[in-house]
């Protein structure tokens, strides 16, 4: 069961297993009750718990489990910082389906994606130094096919008593 910082179950997180020997990989939507299943082959997995977009909760991973028969496992999402923004064009028009990736020094890594109207919500465990980067994943149009950036970095750097700076 999934569930978040209240331990109520979670509706809509993604749960991914992978088999990091073969390469093969597993997903699930939990249920309405946080709930969740795989038939799984036995082996040794990780897991990539990503909670519902646009929440404050932080992604969860388990580097390594062992699966036989049956087992069950329990995700407890934290919460976490939110940044949130809009992608918008050198015209100032929305831009969707941009992905922004966080990664820190620690090697954890957060993912969110823009909406139709150009915002994104990340939620990230407490910062310490991040790295930021976009990357279109739609059809370029021209106006930014044309000598315009599609990839943008940004590192925000926490600060001591709360805040970020922005490099």
């Amino acid at each position: 069961r999934v569930t978040g910082p209240d331990g109520q179950g979670l509706f809509d997180a993604r749960i991914n297993v992978f088999k990091s020997q073969t390469g093969e990989w597993y997903g699930a939507q939990t249920r309405r009750d946080g709930t969740y299943q795989f038939a799984l082959p036995a082996g040794t997995y990780g897991l990539r718990a990503e909670p519902p977009q646009g929440s404050s909760l932080v992604v969860k991973e388990i580097q390594e489990f062992e699966f036989r028969e049956s087992r069950k496992l329990d995700i407890a999402f934290d919460r976490g910082i939110t940044l949130s923004g809009k992608i918008t064009d050198p015209d100032g028009a929305p831009v969707s389906d941009v992905g922004i990736n966080a990664s820190a020094a620690s090697g954890q890594y957060f993912w969110a994606g823009s909406r139709a109207d150009g915002t994104y919500t990340l939620a990230a465990a407490d910062p310490e130094s991040w790295r930021f980067e976009t990357e279109w994943r739609g059809e370029l149009s021209p106006h930014w096919r044309d000598g315009h950036r599609s990839k943008i970095e940004v590192e925000f750097l926490a600060l001591p008593g709360g805040g970020t700076n922005v490099r």
